[in-house]
């Protein structure tokens, strides 16, 4: 009988993760620590060359562009991004991936079935989210 290793990012034990082949990220309600974990992991999978997949969820806070910057270091490089950026979680990886990371990480973004911006719904009927 296999087991699936699942770790917390913040007892992270690096020698650990090596091993690991793919990460798999569902974060439903995220806020700047998930962010800043979020970056990290790209930032890891991109080091040691692991594929991350990233299960993309609604942003809770809306489409809204607002409030105050927040600084997020990844490998000692300090990026901004506002407090509320109004991407999803998988657009949130595709626009580090694409600005922030030196170059691409094997990121692979499943999308939400059915969901379209205009439309965001506070509440989610469970055929709504892939």
């Amino acid at each position: 009988h296999n087991t699936i290793p699942c770790t917390w990012w913040d007892n992270k034990d690096e020698k650990a993760l090596e091993d690991i082949d793919l990460f798999l990220v569902d974060i439903f309600d995220y806020q700047n620590n998930e962010t800043q974990i979020l970056l990290e992991l790209l930032s890891f999978t991109l080091l040691h060359n692991k594929k991350i997949i990233v299960l993309d969820r609604p942003n809770l806070c809306g489409n809204t562009v607002q409030g105050s910057i927040q600084r997020f270091n990844v490998n000692k490089k300090e990026y901004n991004l506002p407090c509320f950026h109004g991407m999803s979680i998988g657009e949130l990886a595709l626009y580090c991936n694409t600005y922030i990371l030196p170059r691409p990480a094997r990121l692979h973004i499943i999308p939400m079935k059915a969901y379209k911006k205009s439309k965001q719904h506070f509440f989610y009927k469970k055929s709504d989210i892939a």
